[in-house]
């Protein structure tokens, strides 16, 4: 996989923009341009359509103009880029000044010294406040990134990724899942064209789909937030969640599996977690899924700050041989089967042991979710579904490797792959 998005040039432009602001007066920004191509970051080969070196090239320095101009800068004219024969790159020295008339708002990065401003913005939207730890679990350390507008020393939206891999039809690449987006409800036009919602996901697709080239993008807006989004040019359908719940089973023991709490020291259980990983990393592989390793699940269940987690393995009674591993919580009168990692062919056997242990937790039911193409792997006789409304958009407003056609009902996600439950 390749560099860390955070590394590439393209990204650092609103820095730039920053500094120049703060400058004052006639500043200007000017950016040596070193338009690399290597499929973009993590982007596989042989399955792209419409993504190649000339379309890569053609479109950054587009994407470049467009953001600096949701910055108030716009260009001076370039010096021509150098192309020598069939490099790999076109190093182009652009400048750009003020316009003249400045931006409704500030567009900027969000580092944690402007946690209390995401904060006080947070709950005015979402009518609670968020923990610190909870922020950084999310956004600190490289992990998430996000784009946010000012108006003067107010924070008025936000738009934010958490970064993770993923696999994409078998290759590891890298995958944004967008999070936390939020506009403050006092403002105008909170969705339109000159809304300040509008410039914060446009400049975060353009830094960090265009000019960063992360492949992937996945969120779980519900159908009103999709269909605006749709109108607006920003993402594609490219599939559902649905909700199945069933009823606990017996407690009784079962004759050919056994239980047993994940233990993290334990390297044999470490193991068997990457053997569960890589078997159903294999069976999706003509699908995409995030990754499931021991890394991730460490970060993603044992590491969260605020939620507890039971990740239960299931072995064969006769040959300990795992199974699969259940990543189950607890709620107040249900169990959310929150994650699953196992192969495909082990899915009735952990979803029975998951039914036993919500009857032993003396819950009321199971639930969980998948998206809509893997629901049948789960279908039970007495399985209720429900379509929940939430839908899987990928990004269109920038070029990426894979179109909406390439990424439908290809998704496997799951409770776990958001970041609020």
């Amino acid at each position: 996989m390749a560099t860390h998005p955070r590394d590439l040039v393209g990204t650092r432009l609103l820095d730039c923009v920053a500094f120049a602001t703060a400058c004052g007066g006639g500043a200007a920004v000017v950016v040596l341009c070193q338009d690399a191509w290597d499929g973009g970051v993590g982007t596989p080969s042989g399955k792209a359509s419409a993504w190649d070196k000339v379309n890569f090239l053609a479109t950054v320095p587009v994407l470049r103009v467009q953001l600096l101009a949701r910055c108030g800068f716009v260009p001076v004219v370039p010096d021509p880029p150098i192309n020598e024969g069939d490099a790999e790159y076109y190093l182009t020295t652009c400048c750009f000044r003020r316009a003249p008339q400045a931006p409704r708002w500030r567009l900027s990065h969000l580092g944690g010294a402007q946690f209390e401003a995401f904060s006080r913005l947070f709950t005015t939207v979402f009518g609670h406040a968020i923990a610190p730890a909870l922020w950084q679990w999310k956004y600190a350390a490289e992990r998430g990134c996000a784009v946010v507008a000012w108006r003067g020393d107010r924070l008025i939206a936000h738009y934010g990724g958490n970064l993770r891999p993923a696999l994409a039809f078998g290759e590891r690449v890298w995958a944004l899942q967008i999070c936390d987006a939020m506009v403050d409800p006092r403002e105008r036009a909170v969705m339109t064209k000159t809304g300040a919602m509008y410039q914060v996901t446009a400049a975060f697709l353009e830094l960090y789909q265009g000019l960063g080239g992360i492949p992937l993008a996945f969120g779980f807006p519900n159908r009103r937030a999709m269909r605006l989004g749709e109108r607006l040019g920003f993402y594609a359908e490219v599939g559902t969640l649905v909700e199945l719940r069933w009823p606990p089973l017996s407690r009784n023991p079962r004759l050919m599996t056994r239980l047993a709490y994940l233990d993290p020291a334990s390297p044999a259980d470490r193991r068997a977690v990457q053997v569960l990983w890589t078997a159903m990393a294999h069976d999706l592989a003509e699908g995409v899924v995030g990754v499931r390793d021991w890394d991730y699940l460490r970060y993603r269940y044992l590491d969260h700050p605020e939620r507890h987690y039971e990740l239960v393995l299931v072995r064969s009674r006769w040959t300990r041989a795992p199974l699969g591993l259940l990543v189950l919580h607890q709620e107040e009168d249900a169990v959310a089967l929150t994650d699953l990692v196992a192969p495909l062919r082990h899915l009735p056997v952990l979803l029975v042991q998951a039914r036993r242990l919500t009857g032993l937790w003396a819950k009321s039911s199971l639930y969980a979710w998948i998206t809509r193409q893997y629901a049948s792997r789960l279908i039970t006789a007495d399985a209720a579904e429900r379509d929940i409304g939430v839908s899987i958009p990928t990004n269109t407003w920038v070029p990426q490797p894979f179109s909406p056609a390439q990424l439908a009902d290809r998704w496997w996600l799951t409770i776990g792959d958001t970041d609020f439950l």
